[in-house]
C-alpha cells in the first residue's frame, strides 16, 4: 500500500488529479463556533465549502449580586475630592482615583448618606472587595460595623444609610487614574468576581439583545494575512438567532436559497390584551403564537430575564418573562410578566409603551422560508467560490457567527514512510 501511495504521489499525473487522489479521502467537515479561526495542512486553491450560516445572540448579563450602588446618589461621572484625592464615579458602577492623601486625614466618598438605603440580610454571609488598602466602611446605629476585606454575618437585618469608601491617612499610595471595583455581595469567598451592580436584563437595567443581522462580512486569507478573499452578505432585515441549542441558520438545497428559522420574535408595547394574576404577574393569552412548550427552556428579552415553566405553577420570579406550557390548561399558552412594581394594569401597559419589549422565543415547529433578495442570493453564490491556501487558512468575520464548513486536508502523503 505504501509503495502504491509512493507511486501516485510522485507520478507524471495532473496535479488536480494527485490531489484528488492522495486528499479526498481526508475531507473535514467542521462546524464552526467562535471565529477567528486557523485551519492547518490546507491544500492551495482547493474548495472550501460553507454549507450553513448559522445565527447567535450575544447579550451582555449581570445576576446582581453586587449590592452596592455606587450611583445610587449622584450622577456618572461626577468627581469629588477629599484631602488630596479625587475620585470620579464611572457609569458602569466604578470608581476612579487619582491623586495621594496628604496625611492629615482620611479621604472619605460617601457612598449611601441623606436617605439612601442599603440593606442586608440576616443569616448571610457577605463579603466586601479590598484594593490597594482603600477601604468600604458602612455605619450601623451610629457606629462602625463593617470594614473593607472582612467576611461577616448578620444576627439581624441592618439598613445602613451610611456607607462610604475611604483611603486613610496612613496610605501613602499614589493612584494614576486607578480603577476601584466597590463591592458587597452574598458570599463569604473574598475572591468573588467583580460585577456592576443591579441585576440586568432588568427593567431599571435593559440589556440589548444583539442578533446576527445587517451586513456579515467573511473573510479567508493565508497565514499571514497577505493574500485574501473577502465576502459580503447583506442581511437586510433578516435575524439569525440562537437559544440554547436551537439556531437559526441559512443553507442551500436544490439551487435555492433559505432560512431555517427556529426562533421567533415579538416586540411588546402595551397595545396587547393584557390581565392581571392574583399573585401580580401580568399575563397575556396568546394561542396563536407558536411557542416551544418544554419546562425550563428560557427566552431572551431586553427588559425582562426569560423563564419557563409548568402551567399552574403560581410562582413566577421578579422581573422576568414566563412562558407557561399549556398542556393542562385551556389556555394553549400564555405570556407571564412578574414585574410586580407597576401598581396598575394600565401603568404597566403605559411603561410598554415607552420601553418596547423585544422577546426572542423557541418555535415549536421551525419555520423555512426561501430567499428570494437577489443582492444576498448572489452574494451566498459567491461565497460558493471559496478557497484555501498553502499550509494555513484562516477564517474570520466582523460578526459571531457560526459556520459548518467542507474543506481537504493534506493527510496521505504523511502516510508514506
Amino acid at each position: 500500500m505504501k509503495k502504491y501511495l509512493y507511486l501516485i504521489k510522485n507520478a507524471k499525473i495532473p496535479t488536480y488529479l494527485k490531489y484528488w487522489l492522495m486528499y479526498s479521502s481526508k475531507k473535514i467537515s467542521l462546524l464552526i463556533q467562535s471565529l477567528p479561526i486557523t485551519l492547518e495542512n490546507t491544500i492551495k486553491d482547493l474548495k472550501i465549502t460553507i454549507n450553513k450560516i448559522y445565527g447567535n445572540i450575544e447579550q451582555a448579563t449581570r445576576s446582581g449580586k453586587n449590592l452596592l450602588n455606587t450611583l445610587i446618589k449622584r450622577q456618572a461621572g461626577t468627581t469629588l475630592s477629599s484631602h488630596g484625592i479625587n475620585a470620579t464615579f464611572n457609569s458602569d458602577g466604578t470608581i476612579t482615583l487619582n491623586g495621594t492623601n496628604d496625611g492629615t486625614a482620611n479621604s472619605a466618598f460617601y457612598i449611601y448618606n441623606d436617605g439612601a438605603v442599603l440593606t442586608l440580610e440576616s443569616g448571610t454571609y457577605y463579603t466586601l472587595r479590598n484594593d490597594k488598602n482603600v477601604e468600604i466602611i458602612g455605619y450601623y446605629g451610629g457606629y462602625q460595623d463593617f470594614v473593607a476585606n472582612d467576611s461577616f454575618n448578620l444576627s439581624d437585618t441592618r439598613q445602613y444609610t451610611y456607607v462610604y469608601v475611604q483611603i486613610p491617612s496612613t496610605n501613602t499610595n499614589t493612584f494614576s487614574n486607578y480603577i476601584l471595583k466597590p463591592y458587597i455581595g452574598k458570599s463569604s469567598v473574598t475572591t468573588d468576581t467583580w460585577e456592576q451592580y443591579g441585576a440586568s436584563p432588568s427593567p431599571d437595567y435593559p440589556s440589548p439583545v444583539s442578533t446576527i443581522t445587517g451586513d456579515v462580512e467573511i473573510t479567508i486569507s493565508n497565514e499571514d494575512n497577505t493574500q485574501e478573499q473577502n465576502y459580503s452578505i447583506s442581511l437586510g432585515d433578516i435575524e439569525l438567532c440562537k437559544i440554547g441549542d436551537y439556531q437559526d441558520y441559512i443553507y442551500k438545497e436544490n439551487g435555492n436559497w433559505y432560512k431555517y428559522g427556529a426562533i421567533g420574535k415579538v416586540i411588546l408595547n402595551g397595545s396587547e390584551s393584557w390581565g392581571r394574576a392574583s399573585n401580580g404577574a401580568y399575563y397575556l393569552s396568546v394561542p396563536t403564537w407558536n411557542y416551544l412548550r418544554k419546562p425550563k427552556m428560557i427566552c431572551k428579552s431586553n427588559y425582562f430575564v426569560g423563564f419557563i415553566n409548568q402551567q399552574g405553577t403560581t410562582y413566577v420570579p421578579d422581573n422576568t418573562i414566563a412562558f407557561f406550557d399549556g398542556t393542562t390548561s385551556s389556555i394553549i399558552c400564555e405570556f407571564y410578566c412578574a414585574y410586580r412594581e407597576k401598581a396598575t394594569l394600565e401603568d404597566f401597559k403605559t411603561w410598554l409603551s415607552t420601553h418596547n419589549t423585544e422577546v426572542y422565543y423557541v418555535l415549536e415547529t421551525p419555520v423555512i422560508t426561501e430567499i428570494t433578495d437577489t443582492t444576498l442570493i448572489n452574494q451566498l453564490n459567491a461565497l460558493e467560490q471559496a478557497y484555501s491556501y498553502e499550509d494555513v487558512t484562516n477564517i474570520s468575520s466582523n460578526q459571531n457567527i457560526y459556520l459548518d464548513i467542507d474543506y481537504i486536508k493534506r493527510g496521505w502523503e504523511n502516510e508514506i514512510k
